[in-house]
């Protein structure tokens, strides 16, 4: 299923990639250009189990010339969570104070002798008027698994206006993530889940 064409990062499939032909330097760049110029709210960025970039960050540009970075989105590869559903790494990134983009890139910011192996780079709109909520997150077993939200050991939050990822994270790789459950329905089977809507609720 691999793939070497770029065009396999915006597939909407975890089973293609890109792979880079050589080893990753400070100032090479994966970039995608939106349908039109649209209020970023996340980009997840999902990458192979070794091969990642050993340090990045996300930039944004409205005509693909001037770019700007994306405050608060620097990251390491080792810091990558790995992804149940999508068998592979991923790398969340959501942006907290609204940025305007037409084009988003990943830019490395340190050289590896790596080959880097991309599978998806999804960018996220972001919701616009969330009423203050609060918000919590519970396991059902604490020995077999953890769950946070944005941050790990982040239990609950209150008051909150801002876009949250909820991430469910087992203690044991032979563990499987089930579900997240909201007053007894299931309302997600994936281990990150995006929480964007009005509400109190106790996950």
């Amino acid at each position: 299923n691999g793939n070497s064409a770029v065009s396999s990062i915006i597939d909407g499939k975890y089973n293609t990639y890109f792979y880079s032909q050589y080893s990753t330097s400070v100032g090479s760049t994966v970039t995608v250009t939106l349908s039109q110029e649209s209020v970023i709210g996340r980009v997840n960025l999902y990458f192979d189990t070794y091969n990642r970039p050993s340090a990045a960050k996300i930039q944004a540009s409205l005509d693909n010339k001037h770019w700007f970075d994306i405050e608060g989105t620097s990251f390491k590869g080792s810091e990558a969570k790995y992804h149940q559903k999508a068998s592979s790494y991923l790398m969340s990134k959501y942006i907290t104070t609204p940025v305007t983009a037409k084009y988003v890139r990943m830019y490395i910011t340190s050289s590896s002798y790596q080959t880097m192996e991309m599978r998806e780079f999804e960018v996220y709109a972001y919701p616009v008027d969330i009423a203050p909520r609060n918000i919590s997150v519970s396991v059902d077993d604490a020995t077999k698994g953890t769950a946070y939200i944005n941050t790990e050991g982040v239990t609950s939050v209150t008051n909150n206006t801002d876009p949250l990822v909820l991430v469910a994270t087992p203690t044991n790789p032979s563990y499987k993530f089930l579900n997240w459950t909201l007053n007894g329905e299931v309302v997600s089977t994936d281990s990150h889940f995006y929480d964007v809507t009005n509400g109190d609720k106790a996950y």
